[in-house]
């Protein structure tokens, strides 16, 4: 089906697709705007981008809340100035459950998804190509988990604080397949993120090594309060601290190489991990 301008989503709305793919048939600036509302469902469609028409996101929920997608996906998601989906600060409770994400490899793709909002869940997805997964903008209490993540050239997931409030948010039981970097946490200035990184698996991208360029799994600038716990790291750094970053924990976790690649550890927590290899 080709989409000609926005689509407007009020709220108590559930839209079903029965695997239809939705594209841009001209430059829309967004496909669905959901605009203060509330109870907003998307399941069974695919929004793909393969004209590669110029959008500034697919989907925008704006001070909207408690919405879901379900069984959804985004495909040849590329050209978006923002990113495929784009959830802003005063939104909150934007779940996400059984969904894929992909863009073409080496398209040169934005983010899959700007998130500044909060108490949001991500769980059972598939994440794959483009520059940045998941990019946390602010908000605070959104969780991931039991979800993958795979070839992203810039990083899977990245984290910036444009709220000063703490973001709270945990990632847990994910893998992450030969992504350039797993985590960036790239702060401003020292800031009180309180991220936890729990239970993840970590594997390398192999052609970034044989090429004798090892980046670290987790690059943290500027972050205090940072938690990261019985993680398998399988690259040869896992991690780079940077800037003003202090009480990091970074407990039980195990590693093919160096823990710390590189930056000071003071006020952090390193105890009871495995190194090998």
């Amino acid at each position: 089906y080709g989409l000609a301008s926005t689509v407007t989503v009020p709220s108590n709305i559930t839209i079903y697709g029965m695997d239809a793919v939705i594209y841009p048939l001209k430059s829309v600036g967004t496909m669905f705007h959901v605009k203060g509302a509330s109870n907003v469902t998307f399941t069974g469609f695919h929004l793909s981008n393969s004209k590669d028409v110029a959008l500034t996101q697919m989907i925008l929920f704006e001070n909207s809340k408690n919405c879901n997608l379900i069984n959804f996906a985004a495909l040849s998601v590329k050209n978006t100035s923002k990113a495929a989906i784009v959830i802003n600060s005063g939104s909150s409770g934007i779940n996400f459950r059984y969904c894929s994400f992909s863009a073409p490899e080496n398209s040169g793709s934005n983010t899959v998804i700007l998130h500044s909002g909060s108490n949001s869940t991500i769980h059972d997805c598939y994440f794959t190509h483009g520059t940045i997964g998941v990019h946390f903008s602010g908000g605070k209490n959104n969780k991931i988990y039991a979800t993958h993540f795979d070839w992203f050239t810039t990083t899977a997931l990245k984290f910036t604080n444009t709220s000063s409030a703490a973001m709270n948010h945990a990632i847990s039981n994910c893998y992450f397949d030969i992504n350039y970097l797993v985590a960036l946490f790239d702060f401003s200035s020292t800031y009180n993120a309180s991220v936890t990184m729990n239970c993840n698996t970590f594997r390398a991208d192999g052609n970034v090594i044989s090429q004798g360029q090892l980046p670290p799994v987790i690059r943290i600038k500027n972050g205090t309060n940072l938690s990261f716990t019985a993680n398998v790291f399988e690259h040869p750094k896992a991690f780079v601290l940077e800037g003003s970053t202090t009480n990091v924990k970074i407990i039980g976790n195990a590693s093919k190489g160096n823990l710390i690649a590189s930056g000071s550890t003071a006020s952090c927590t390193i105890e009871n991990n495995a190194i090998r290899g």
